[in-house]
């Protein structure tokens, strides 16, 4: 099957849109992530002992238990503590895949307001995210280049 491009320089230029839009989008994110971590550099690590797990659903409310782990969130309540005061909160438990009920597990608080824990599982996923898109603007960047070299010879231009 031979596929044919009626017009190479439409092709060539919506696909260097593409590819800087997605390079755009890669910036915005490691900036966040840059940013995400210089904000919570100073945190400090302490260990917490899960005292609850429980999962809520996509709007949010809490629920004793589920089977269906796609919709539903594991939430832990924790107690930590900090500076000689016991603190008590509720956290996602998506960075702790296998912790349970009465495992310790290490969380970072902001020292100066204990009750301020960092979410470091957010930016695993947008890290997983920017390797994706990197990806994606390089296969973008090698079709870019195949098409130029199959239609822009060095003899035609």
């Amino acid at each position: 099957m031979v596929i044919r491009i009626k017009s190479p320089k439409k092709v060539l230029m919506g696909l260097r849109v593409l590819f800087a839009v997605v390079l755009a989008i890669i910036l915005i994110f490691v900036i966040k992530v840059v940013a995400d971590t210089i904000a919570d550099k100073d945190y400090v690590s302490v260990d917490a002992k899960i005292t609850s797990v429980f999962v809520r659903d996509e709007n949010g409310i809490r629920r004793k238990n589920s089977t269906n782990k796609t919709s539903f969130v594991r939430y832990g309540t924790i107690e930590y503590t900090y500076n000689s005061q016991e603190y008590t909160s509720e956290i996602k438990l998506e960075s702790f895949h296998n912790a349970g009920e009465g495992d310790t597990i290490t969380i970072r608080v902001n020292p100066d307001n204990a009750h301020e824990i960092a979410e470091d599982f957010e930016n695993k996923g947008i890290v997983t995210g920017i390797f994706g898109m990197i990806v994606f603007d390089i296969l973008i960047f090698l079709l870019i280049k195949w098409l130029k070299k199959k239609y822009y010879s060095e003899s035609n231009e």
